[in-house]
């Protein structure tokens, strides 16, 4: 058997007496209550060998009875106590919880929400219970998944026969790439396709070509030779006979005037 405990009651009342507070009860709301005479009996009648399992367990068992029979008690007490001080004890239908929002802000929302049940009702669901409806969208979300899930499944199922394909075609299993064909990512419609027939010659690419040649060395291609020095077929003579002061689209030129005080004087 344990040693049953000993405390110093005297000095348990008077730090009791140091932190207690002349408050009304209704500020500290604390009732005290006894067991019954019942609970004593069923304690009494429980205490055996702490040793023994199944005594030990009945024993917690009845302590939980007894606790919860004080409980409610306490509260068979109290309850009679507040309705006779004229104060509320349970809370009203459009009662808001105290959280951070403010009142006004939690009317605005049951307000909306209001305003939706009507909407609710109006559209084609199976019954015209806003329940229903939130019930009919919860399993259309379930249903998402579950699409999502498979997608996911057969990309996976894809990839590992890719994968199974590559190894046999590495190990000479396989002669031919069929597996290739017809991947996920490329583009079935063979509309969209450019061929090479259709694409229009990029004149760019076509003056670069005839004038520094494609394909080859393109080292020292740009150095003149003796008989590039000697090529006069694209000088024009009269591209210099232009009037000064006048560029070739008509605008006047801009002619510095110390230029012209230089020529005059």
């Amino acid at each position: 058997m344990c040693a049953k405990r000993e405390f110093y009651q005297a000095g348990l009342n008077q730090t009791l007496l140091t932190i207690k507070k002349n408050l009304p009860w209704l500020e500290r709301l604390d009732v005290t209550s006894k067991p019954a005479t019942t609970h004593k009996d069923l304690i009494s009648q429980s205490e055996t060998d702490v040793h023994d399992d199944f005594k030990r367990e009945l024993r917690l068992y009845v302590s939980e009875i007894v606790l919860y029979c004080q409980a409610q008690a306490t509260v068979l007490e109290a309850i009679p106590r507040l309705h006779s001080m004229s104060i509320p004890t349970k809370r009203p239908e459009d009662f808001f919880a105290q959280m951070a929002k403010s009142d006004d802000h939690m009317k605005r929302a049951q307000a909306t929400v209001l305003e939706a049940i009507p909407r609710l009702h109006s559209m084609s669901i199976p019954t015209k219970r806003p329940e229903d409806f939130f019930a009919q969208m919860a399993k259309s979300d379930d249903h998402m998944k579950r699409v999502q899930i498979e997608v996911i499944q057969k990309r996976q199922k894809e990839k590992k026969e890719m994968l199974d394909a590559v190894k046999k075609y590495r190990k000479g299993q396989k002669d031919k790439l069929d597996f290739l064909e017809n991947l996920p990512g490329e583009k079935k419609n063979s509309q969209n396709k450019k061929s090479a027939d259709n694409l229009r010659p990029n004149k760019k690419r076509e003056f670069k070509n005839k004038k520094f040649g494609f394909g080859g060395q393109k080292k020292r291609s740009k150095m003149n030779t003796k008989s590039s020095a000697l090529d006069m077929s694209e000088f024009n003579p009269n591209i210099n006979q232009k009037k000064p002061g006048k560029t070739g689209k008509g605008k006047p030129k801009p002619v510095c005037i110390a230029v012209l005080v230089k020529l005059f004087l």
